[in-house]
């Protein structure tokens, strides 16, 4: 979404402001219909929340207004007619993805089925061996049982996050993670997201939406920051 400091600027003529202020400028004169989207998603320990984050940050790149909202707390009630398109992400835990993304598909069934809108699931189960295709077939399960069926969907790669579970859960995936010989050291946090992946998929799911507005001036390639990890020190 445009900060209302970056319209301030731009409202005046020429535009003040550094080259993306500029950008912005000449955008929303040109074309000032630009796409307003939606990233709907669900999180247990953090990590769908940074992939979810992460795409609305490319989007923003591509020039679009993105909102940013769990399915906990987006408005029960409120429509979706202001949204261009709409990504919807969850982890896959047990096999299944929560009750809290699935109230949201429920309620907004019929308006998705007449928009463009992708699912995007997150998780380790797509690293394992046959992995991927045991996702698909979750979720596939999942949106069957909603009864939606999104423009389309994609699978990323989640995260190990020793440090954010309880005693028991810890414990239990370090049993899992073993017998598949993965990463078994609990003091630490492992990712396994491929970050230029997720950019990618949110990139081609904008330019799916029609001819794009002006981007803005590409940011330095930075992952995001990690758990208790500061922004500064996740650029190194």
């Amino acid at each position: 979404m445009v900060a209302p400091t970056q319209l301030a600027r731009c409202a005046a003529w020429p535009p003040r402001g550094n080259q993306r202020d500029r950008v912005l400028a000449r955008r929303l004169l040109v074309n000032p219909a630009m796409a307003r989207l939606l990233v709907v998603y669900a999180t247990r320990y953090g990590h769908t929340a940074r992939v979810a984050e992460h795409i609305a940050a490319t989007l923003r790149m591509e020039g679009h207004s993105v909102e940013v909202a769990t399915a906990a707390r987006f408005s029960s009630g409120r429509s979706l007619d202001s949204f261009d398109a709409v990504l919807v992400g969850a982890p896959i835990l047990g096999g299944t993805y929560g009750r809290a993304v699935k109230r949201f598909l429920r309620e907004h069934r019929e308006e998705l089925a007449a928009k463009h809108w992708a699912f995007f699931s997150v998780g380790l189960s797509v690293i394992a061996e046959g992995g991927r295709i045991d996702t698909e077939k979750a979720l596939k399960r999942y949106l069957d049982a909603v009864g939606v069926r999104p423009t389309r969907t994609e699978f990323f790669a989640g995260a190990l996050t020793y440090t954010r579970y309880n005693p028991l859960v810890r414990f239990l995936m370090r049993r899992i993670v073993a017998r598949q010989g993965g990463d078994t050291d609990t003091s630490r946090d492992y990712e396994y997201t491929n970050w230029d992946a997720v950019s990618v998929f949110a990139r081609d799911f904008a330019r799916e939406l029609g001819p794009a507005p002006e981007s803005l001036p590409e940011a330095p390639t930075t992952r995001p920051a990690s758990y208790g990890e500061s922004p500064i020190s996740a650029s190194k």
